[in-house]
């Protein structure tokens, strides 16, 4: 499974992390994270928290905008 997280600011951040992480530890064939551009260390931190397994590709897209 591809799998799609917006991991910027939000109230709910916390609560997707967590609920994700079973998900990607489990089925992930791929993990992209998403959030805008001033945010990477945010990505770089939902990124580590999620623990993807190693042979799983994780791509980090800080984009402009909201």
């Amino acid at each position: 499974m591809r799998v799609l997280i917006y991991a910027g600011p939000a109230p709910s951040r916390e609560a997707v992390i967590a609920y994700s992480r079973p998900i990607v530890e489990r089925v992930a064939a791929s993990l992209t994270l998403v959030a805008g551009a001033e945010h990477e260390a945010m990505l770089k931190d939902a990124a580590a928290r999620l623990h993807p397994p190693p042979h799983v590709p994780v791509t980090l897209r800080a984009l402009p905008g909201d």
